[in-house]
């Protein structure tokens, strides 16, 4: 049979319609691995450190796991990062899915609010010169220190009155060379957490060791034990102060770290705090709810080391220095009756942390 011709409008029709459409595609929107592999493991982590919010207090079961997961929001900035980086990546990669584009920015948003609530708290400066005062020098000089000249240069040339130290054992063969500088410090024994080394001469100098509880390791660090090194010094208004250095576990396992807290506080309680200065290695971020609730409970004195990055300064064990420090653990509480001029952080002097450096005065009127 005989095809009949179309007729020639329609198949200009069919023949321009078929030149302009557009490729039809099933496909839908698809994620790198690479990206989904650095949310999943920023954002699980940062949502799991939510679970540390002590919604249960009074729970003994819930505040076991309330802390250990409170101990993943040391590391905040790092999830942030990975969170950031694999959305970065995500947002080059054509067709990414529209649903792992805003889970992605909800964890991201999790992760850095609790970073920008610590910057919002910066506290007030007092004007350089306006009034007397003491500069503190916060150092972890790490046991294992083998840079000293370093560690030497800052004590010498950081213009401190008060060098706070913790794992003292290396910085300790430096004493000769510091008498003359800082001639007085708080007693050592065969072991002890810190040091607290002197230019003023102090009314009284005491190192002591709180007991730890019943978790585990009776005697030890991980039964929560922890030591003071303490001065009554005198103020720049005439009257005594006391000054102190500690240095906490690392936040896992929780319950030593909780009974550390609580021997600071019980160890502080005949102390007028409105006066006192407390410096330290916390192993503790701003960003964890544990640190959080140290700062309600040792009210009235403020921490004024705010987001200043301490750890890591380099590896331990290495030659080279860490790209940049992650964690703010270094951190120095004083006083309501102090007010901040200056908290930064210092240079790097052989141990994995970072010096820092603060400078408080206390009006005299």
């Amino acid at each position: 049979m005989r095809r009949l011709p179309l007729p020639r409008k329609e198949v200009g029709l069919t023949t321009r319609f078929l030149s302009h459409s557009a490729p039809v595609s099933n496909r839908k929107g698809t994620v790198g691995p690479l990206s989904a592999l650095l949310v999943l493991v920023g954002g699980t982590c940062t949502l799991l450190g939510a679970l540390g919010m002590p919604w249960l207090i009074d729970s003994q079961i819930w505040l076991y796991w309330s802390l250990t997961f409170d101990a993943l929001n040391n590391f905040l900035p790092l999830w942030a990062m990975l969170i950031a980086l694999g959305l970065a990546l995500a947002l080059l990669r054509r067709g990414t899915s529209r649903f792992f584009l805003s889970a992605a920015s909800l964890a991201l948003v999790v992760a850095l609010i609790p970073i920008g609530i610590e910057l919002s708290r910066m506290p007030d400066r007092a004007v350089p010169g306006s009034a007397k005062g003491i500069r503190i020098v916060q150092f972890n000089a790490l046991n294992s220190n083998s840079e000293l000249d370093a560690a030497l240069v800052l004590a010498l040339y950081s213009d401190a009155d008060l060098i706070m130290v913790q794992e003292p054992n290396g910085f300790r063969s430096l004493e000769p060379s510091l008498r003359a500088a800082f001639p007085y410090q708080t007693p050592c024994p065969r072991s002890c957490d810190a040091v607290i080394y002197s230019r003023l001469r102090p009314l009284a100098a005491d190192y002591a060791t709180a007991p730890g509880g019943r978790h585990r390791g009776a005697g030890s660090r991980e039964d929560g034990s922890i030591g003071f090194a303490s001065m009554s010094l005198m103020g720049p208004d005439g009257e005594p102060f006391a000054a102190i250095a500690t240095h906490f576990s690392w936040p896992y396992p929780p319950m030593p770290v909780l009974r550390q807290r609580d021997a600071i506080l019980q160890g502080m309680a005949q102390l007028d705090r409105s006066r006192a200065v407390l410096a330290g290695d916390f192993n503790l971020t701003p960003w964890t709810h544990e640190m959080r609730r140290l700062d309600a409970e040792i009210q009235p004195m403020q921490r004024v080391t705010r987001a200043l990055f301490s750890f890591p300064a380099n590896l331990k064990g290495a030659t080279y220095s860490a790209p940049l420090p992650l964690l703010p653990i270094d951190h120095v509480y004083a006083g309501s009756r102090w007010q901040l001029v200056s908290a930064e952080r210092g240079p790097a002097s052989g141990s994995d942390h970072y010096p820092v450096i603060v400078d408080l005065v206390m009006p005299t009127s």
